[in-house]
């Protein structure tokens, strides 16, 4: 779930945008019968998240946020020339979240690059 103060929702919707294929891309891989997931191998928090929340001013980071460096393995499986064919891809990015005490479910507010994480 997003940030429902809607403060972050939009520059989220811009970070998952920057992770799906384009309508060229998706018209392309409907061919192949592409399909992808991903096979999370490590959670961590950041080390220079530490140093974030120090230098953040008051106010400028939602409470209970955090970041969680998502380290693992993109599968992606479809057909190329009526052959099934199989890739994987190692992967890492940050998710952005707050996570207040008061609530009872955690939200995003934005993503890393793909293969940008916060380190």
């Amino acid at each position: 779930m997003g940030d429902p103060t809607g403060v972050e929702q939009a520059r989220l919707a811009s970070d998952v945008a920057g992770y799906l294929p384009s309508h060229g891309q998706w018209v392309e891989l409907r061919k192949h019968a592409t399909r992808q997931s991903l096979t999370v191998t490590r959670t961590s928090v950041p080390a220079a998240w530490a140093q974030a929340v120090q230098q953040a001013t008051a106010g400028q980071l939602p409470e209970g946020a955090t970041a969680i460096t998502i380290e693992g393995t993109r599968h992606r499986a479809g057909t190329w020339d009526s052959r099934p064919v199989h890739e994987d891809f190692k992967v890492t990015f940050t998710v952005f979240l707050a996570c207040p005490s008061n609530a009872d479910s955690c939200h995003v507010l934005r993503l890393s690059q793909l293969d940008n994480p916060l380190n």
